[in-house]
């Protein structure tokens, strides 16, 4: 069975996720993402995306799910609301 990728959610636009997520949106992705700043959706500007007003609302659209961060209150955000990795 194969599964075709599409939307893509992004948490973590910081020096690391940034230039990942950049890279998503320039290869046609549908990029979703939410940023703990809003001065971090900077780094996406330049390509389509879609801004979730949290990391929970982010989790239901996408295909797939990435983060990006530093931080354990970021990443402890990701893995409550997407389930995705044990916390």
């Amino acid at each position: 069975m194969t599964t075709t990728i599409s939307r893509v959610g992004f948490v973590g636009l910081g020096g690391q996720g940034a230039p990942i997520a950049a890279a998503i949106g320039e290869h046609g992705f549908e990029l979703h993402v939410w940023a703990l700043r809003p001065a971090s959706l900077s780094a996406v500007e330049k390509v389509p995306h879609t801004v979730h007003g949290s990391v929970a609302e982010l989790g239901r659209p996408p295909n797939w799910s990435g983060c990006v961060c530093a931080t354990t209150r970021i990443s402890g955000m990701c893995w409550t609301a997407t389930g995705c990795w044990p916390p």
